[in-house]
């Protein structure tokens, strides 16, 4: 299962910094917003996580701006790195105190995602 960007704002700050960077800024302020200023110095909350540099490349796309991460994020990966280290249905769902049926839908939306993207690759190859 590929992880891809979670949500719009994701997809945004990684086309600036990187999907990695825009995973752990997802990760860490999932469900409250983070403050962006033009040039965030090297103790700022988003330099301790993404690195001072990146901080700043993402100061000069997004200064005076709230980003804010939708809560499931976390979640959705945490699902599917669970997944791929071999836990079941059952265990992941009780960890993460969601349901079963929750989980089964995060592992089909990867799978339909990756689906696609291997189409796109192979479906017209004959």
């Amino acid at each position: 299962m590929t992880m891809r960007a979670a949500s719009d704002i994701e997809a945004e700050v990684a086309a600036v910094i990187g999907d990695d960077a825009a995973a752990a800024l997802a990760a860490a302020f999932c469900g409250r917003p983070v403050y962006v200023p033009r040039q965030p110095g090297a103790d700022h909350p988003v330099a301790k996580i993404i690195g001072h540099e990146k901080a700043i490349l993402l100061g000069s796309y997004f200064w005076a701006t709230k980003l804010e991460f939708p809560v499931g994020i976390a979640k959705r990966r945490a699902i599917l790195d669970m997944k791929a280290r071999g836990l079941g249905n059952r265990e992941i769902a009780s960890r993460l105190l969601v349901t079963d049926r929750f989980v089964r839908m995060v592992i089909a939306e990867a799978a339909d995602a990756d689906a696609d993207w291997q189409q796109g690759l192979f479906g017209t190859a004959r």
